[in-house]
């Protein structure tokens, strides 16, 4: 199974990819612990904050500053996503300010290699 961890307006921000293409899917759908579910729809609301629905165009963060650390929570909710689903998941994460794939969140079964190699078992960091 392929999951996305992306902010979309009015949209839940798991995006669960198949042959067919892509369908919007729940915290809860995918079997989410409740806490980890919680912190991905407050992370969703905080995206849906930023539309201007009266000029969607002006849409958006304000304070790139804010915007930074919006992606930054993403990430580790991200990794959160991938601890949770295990082995038979990839998950990814997008920047929604390009909509490009911005990190691969590493499987359970590479953390666990890499750590007995020595390394931290971070993909994205030390």
């Amino acid at each position: 199974m392929r999951v996305r961890v992306m902010a979309e307006y009015e949209s839940y921000p798991l995006w669960r990819e198949r042959r067919n293409g892509v369908t919007n899917v729940s915290p809860e759908s995918l079997g989410l612990p409740v806490e980890l579910a919680a912190q991905l729809d407050a992370w969703a609301s905080q995206f849906d904050s930023t539309l201007d629905v009266g000029d969607p165009a002006n849409s958006g963060f304000t304070d790139p500053s804010q915007e930074r650390t919006f992606y930054a929570e993403g990430l580790v909710l991200a990794k959160g996503v991938a601890e949770a689903l295990g082995e038979e998941a990839e998950v990814v994460f997008y920047d929604g300010s390009d909509s490009t794939l911005k990190s691969r969140v590493a499987r359970r079964r590479a953390r666990r290699s890499s750590r007995a190699d020595g390394s931290t078992g971070d993909a994205n960091g030390p």
